[in-house]
């Protein structure tokens, strides 16, 4: 099984120090890791981001397969979204997981709670 890393896990390996560095190693030496074209979205739009964490995280993201938001995930964000009243960018977040057959990384894993079949892990709890 590989990992889906959610945006809120690559803001957060900005800092050197945090935990999230460490689930990111963990996560390429699995089967397959990746993120989807959303959280690329808004990592690198965050206006809270200096341009050396930008540039850093996009050397970061180099490393993991970006997913497009295809029909198929959009099809089944739709889904998820109805059936548990996320917002859209945690249903597409979930989608992309669930597609992917990957445990989604999230810092907020209660935002998926509602989310059946979805696996998540916080590596801030871990």
């Amino acid at each position: 099984m590989g990992y889906l890393i959610d945006s809120n896990v690559w803001i957060s390996a900005a800092s050197t120090k945090s935990p999230a560095r460490e689930i990111l190693t963990k996560a390429l030496k699995s089967e397959w890791a990746g993120y989807s074209s959303i959280s690329r979205l808004e990592v690198l739009a965050d206006p809270s981001i200096s341009e050396e964490e930008k540039q850093a995280l996009k050397e970061m993201m180099a490393l993991f397969v970006e997913v497009p938001v295809d029909h198929k995930i959009i099809d089944k964000a739709i889904h998820v979204s109805q059936s548990t009243k996320i917002k859209y960018t945690d249903a597409i977040a979930a989608a992309t997981a669930i597609n992917m057959q990957a445990i989604l990384v999230s810092r907020n894993i209660e935002d998926f709670s509602t989310v059946p079949a979805l696996l998540v892990i916080n590596p801030f709890l871990e």
